[in-house]
């Protein structure tokens, strides 16, 4: 006779891991558990039966991107990116030679992950600051910027889920988390690239929280909270 056991094991940084719960502590806080985020926002987005016909939640947060695939109700894959909404922002500073704030501002006011061929006739006028002249600059530029990193994240996250052959396990395709998900046409580009249904996701069954329930930016926070509850349940012997 023998005994197997399919296993998938998330490793991280221990210097990060530890940093941060070293922050955690100094500010009086007791840290019980550590988890993965592309989890947590599975678990405050996604439905069972997405689950059921395979999914990736690609949640696409400040510095890093992380991906959870579920197939047959299992999940399949995990991952994550150095690269997220941060990156984008360096990228815009650096083409435009503007401060980071500046670039967040932009991104966010007038930004896209597609290139329209109207936004070569659009000039974004930024405002003089503290070391740099006022200025224009062209949308088509803005969004060729914006367009290029989050075509290249997801490019690296496809070709993962080639590797392992998943992508043709997407029965309902792509769901987008983070605050990276507020960006304009980033659904759209997201279709392009993996070539699947995307949509964005919200948390689901969660009260007095109306606002949150409707940003794809809360989807780890309120994830770890029902992944708290859930541990801390089976911890002591309760039923969730």
């Amino acid at each position: 006779a023998s005994l197997s056991l399919n296993m998938l094991i998330v490793h991280g940084s221990r210097n990060i891991l530890n940093n941060t719960i070293q922050a955690a502590r100094n500010v009086g806080l007791e840290v019980m558990d550590v988890a993965f985020a592309g989890l947590t926002s599975s678990m405050a987005v996604l439905r069972p039966e997405q689950k059921e016909c395979g999914v990736t939640l690609v949640d696409i947060g400040a510095g890093t991107t992380t991906f959870t695939t579920y197939a047959r109700n299992a999940i399949a894959s995990m991952g994550a990116i150095g690269a997220g909404g941060d990156h984008v922002n360096n990228d815009i500073s650096q083409g435009f030679t503007i401060s980071l704030s500046r670039a967040e501002t932009i991104k966010h006011e007038f930004g896209a992950a597609l290139v329209d061929p109207a936004d070569r006739f659009r000039r974004i006028t930024i405002p003089a600051e503290v070391g740099c002249q006022a200025c224009s600059v062209s949308s088509a530029d803005l969004n060729a910027i914006i367009n290029a990193r989050m075509d290249e994240t997801f490019r690296i996250i496809r070709k993962e889920l080639e590797r392992q052959r998943l992508l043709e396990e997407l029965g309902h395709g792509v769901v987008l988390t983070g605050g990276g998900a507020r960006l304009k046409g980033v659904e759209t580009l997201a279709e392009q690239v993996f070539g699947v249904a995307c949509s964005i996701g919200v948390p689901r069954n969660f009260s007095g929280l109306s606002a949150a329930n409707e940003g794809p930016e809360y989807a780890s926070a309120l994830g770890l909270i029902r992944y708290a509850f859930r541990t801390s349940s089976k911890r002591s012997g309760g039923n969730v």
